[in-house]
């Protein structure tokens, strides 16, 4: 390697050359530090290039202002040039010189441990397409509608499951019921009498109009006198006047009513067809009924024959007030449909042992799981569970009392 001090000593300076002013020569080392600078010069070696290239450099007169010499103090020209067909040329001749640019180029080439390596060029970056498994983030609106249907999916699935835990108690509670309906049935036959008839039906022969007539002018005339008393109780006393002169017509056409005989069950004439189907839907035959010695034990009596009604929860029987068992009037009751019902059949009443209230029934019926079962009123305290059960079935399908 050529030092500055060695440079110094083969080129001597020109005694001329320090007469130079210094403001040229301080331009032409900032050009030198300049070019070393750009093109690579390391930090620790730039000021042994600068020297290096200030030794070399002869300022003169000339096209370019400098001209470079070489260690026999020769100016010096371009170096030799490599052809395209591999030949090498002669030195270029001093009337070629050397530019500061191309010395310090050459200076390159015969020391590069003075300049700092060229910086790798970046490899291109190619842009791929995204990964198949990672999709772009979604936006706010994507989000907000995310979760409006993972929201509205929950309260589905929510509304669905209470439907069906709804459906299978449902269908639990109408199993059991029906069960108990086919056992009821299954112990006791159901029976169809031929009183039973649909209450559509013309009675035949003139005793048993008269007789029907006569049975729904009671059942009307009880039914307003019920709704007369209920109105006393609501009210303490009755003062309307309109009420109390329907009442007094009332007492008058039962008093006529009462005084028409009535027609011996002997002369009904016999049914020509079968009879239709029965309008008043009539519950299942109980299958137990209060043994006949604990009727013996309260000391009553039974009752047989015609009833009156009175209202829905109290019956004339054999000239005697007998209120049904198990039910409680209810203001709302249709006397009348029970009158029909009955249509002048035979009703027999039992005392029931510790109530002042008798079981009556209708050919093997009972009357009061008749009358709750068509919503005639309601189970009183001392209502037994299948009363219970009859009163709850007119109050699900919304029958008599119940349909208000």
């Amino acid at each position: 390697m050529v030092t500055a001090l060695e440079a110094s000593a083969l080129n001597p300076r020109d005694p001329d050359s320090a007469n130079a002013p210094d403001g040229a020569r301080a331009a032409l080392r900032a050009r030198i530090a300049e070019e070393v600078e750009r093109q690579g010069g390391h930090p620790l070696a730039r000021r042994t290039l600068a020297l290096l290239v200030e030794s070399a450099l002869a300022p003169e007169e000339s096209a370019n202002g400098e001209r470079f010499r070489d260690r026999r103090a020769q100016p010096r020209g371009g170096d030799p040039v490599t052809s395209p067909e591999g030949t090498v040329a002669p030195e270029a001749t001093p009337d070629l010189p050397l530019t500061l640019t191309a010395y310090v180029s050459l200076l390159r080439e015969r020391h590069p441990t003075l300049f700092a390596p060229p910086a790798p060029e970046p490899a291109p970056v190619e842009a791929g397409p995204p990964p198949a498994g990672e999709s772009p983030a979604p936006g706010a609106p994507a989000r907000l509608i995310a979760a409006q249907t993972v929201l509205a999916r929950t309260l589905l699935n929510r509304a669905a499951a209470r439907g069906r835990a709804v459906s299978v108690r449902t269908a639990a509670r109408w199993q059991d019921l029906r069960r108990r309906y086919e056992a009821r049935r299954a112990e006791t036959p159901t029976q169809t009498p031929a009183g039973t008839a649909s209450i559509l039906e013309a009675p035949r022969g003139p005793g048993a109009f008269v007789r029907g007539a006569a049975g729904g002018l009671r059942g009307r005339i009880a039914d307003a006198g019920a709704r007369l008393q209920g109105a006393g109780r609501e009210g303490g006393i009755l003062r309307d006047r309109r009420v109390l002169v329907v009442g007094a017509g009332l007492l008058g056409l039962l008093a006529v009513v009462v005084l028409i005989p009535p027609v011996a069950e002997g002369t009904r004439p016999a049914p020509a067809t079968a009879p239709q189907a029965e309008a008043i839907p009539t519950p299942p035959t109980r299958a137990e009924t209060p043994p006949a010695d604990e009727a013996a034990k309260a000391g009553g009596t039974a009752l047989t024959g015609s009833a009156e009604v009175i209202d829905t929860a109290t019956l004339r029987v054999a000239g005697k007030l007998v209120r049904l068992f198990g039910v409680e009037w209810v203001r709302g009751g249709q006397a009348d449909e029970l009158t029909r019902y009955l249509a002048g059949r035979t009703v027999t009443c039992q005392p029931v042992a510790g109530s002042e209230a008798r079981q009556c029934e209708v050919d093997g019926r009972d009357l009061s799981e008749v009358v709750l079962f068509n919503g005639g009123g309601r189970a009183s305290a001392e209502a037994t569970p299948d009363l219970v059960a009859a009163e709850d079935r007119a109050r699900t399908e919304r029958l008599g009392v119940w349909a208000r």
